[in-house]
């Protein structure tokens, strides 16, 4: 007869949707698709400059535009092209 191994109750996990805070929707676009004309800057002021932004907000908010659609020129964006947004933060 084999020798009986020690067994260990393994505790239930809880449900997920129980244990998790409450999923948040963002608060606005996250993605953006690039018409003819556009820029980074003019689609900055579209997002930041909708929620009422000074324009040094909405240069902050062109910054995190760059930072998130990485490019070797940001001044060369294309019609069609899905740029990630960032949250606006006020």
């Amino acid at each position: 007869m084999a020798p009986s191994l020690p067994t260990a109750s393994i505790p239930a996990a809880s449900s997920p949707a129980a244990s998790s805070p409450p999923r948040r929707e963002p608060a606005g676009p996250t993605a953006w698709v690039v018409r003819g004309g556009q820029s980074l800057w003019s689609i900055a002021e579209a997002v930041a400059g909708s929620r009422g932004a000074t324009p040094a907000q909405v240069a902050g908010y062109w910054v995190a535009l760059v930072r998130d659609n990485p490019r070797p020129d940001p001044d060369l964006i294309q019609p069609g092209e899905v740029l990630d947004l960032p949250p606006y933060q006020e």
